[in-house]
Formats: structure tokens, sequence, C-alpha cells
């Protein structure tokens, strides 16, 4: 699902230049998670399924992709290095302007 995730955000615009996934890889990844997607609804967790399209609608499709999504998404970021490389932000930030921003000015 990490790599899916990844592999579908690469698309966007303003990433797409410095993202290399293939047409052929993103297809193999959506197909792969389209195949987890419909056994976690079909199989795993059919009752639960059909009892939340029942007393929800389709919303519970809407609501079942977004926690995968999101579940996807806790696996990129929470990793250490990913971790580790979104704290180097911390080195180009003037820490004295964030707290002078904060000051009154009168």
């Amino acid at each position: 699902m990490v790599r899916w995730l990844f592999a579908t955000a690469a698309l966007h615009p303003d990433v797409a230049s410095i993202a290399s996934v293939s047409a052929n890889q993103r297809v193999e990844m959506t197909r792969a998670v389209g195949a987890t997607f419909e056994r976690l609804l079909t199989v795993a967790c059919r009752t639960q399924y059909r009892d939340a399209v029942k007393y929800e609608g389709d919303q519970a499709l809407v609501t079942a992709f977004q926690i995968l999504g999101g579940v996807a998404m806790r696996e990129l970021m929470g990793h250490s290095a990913v971790a580790k490389g979104m704290g180097e932000l911390d080195t180009y930030v003037d820490k004295d302007k964030l707290k002078a921003a904060t000051q009154s000015t009168e």
C-alpha cells in the first residue's frame, strides 16, 4: 500500500519530475492494492462491510478507502528514515524569526 500511495502521489505535477514510476509499475501496484481492498471487503471483513453499507450507505465505501489510504500514509510517514528527513527541515528554519513573529508589535 505504501508503494501504491507513493506511485499515485508521484502523478502530481509538482513532484512528477523527481519521481520515477513507470506506468506498468503503477498499474501493478494499483492492481495489488485493489485485490487487497476487495479481499478485505468481500472476505476478511464481509459482515462488517455489509452492515456498514446497510446503516451508512455508499459512504461506507468512501470511509473504508480513506482508512486504507490513511494506514498507508501512516506507514510511509512513520518510517524512521522519513521522520529523520522531515526533521531536517528544522535545520533550515530561523527559530529567532519564528519567535519574533509571535511577539506583539505594540
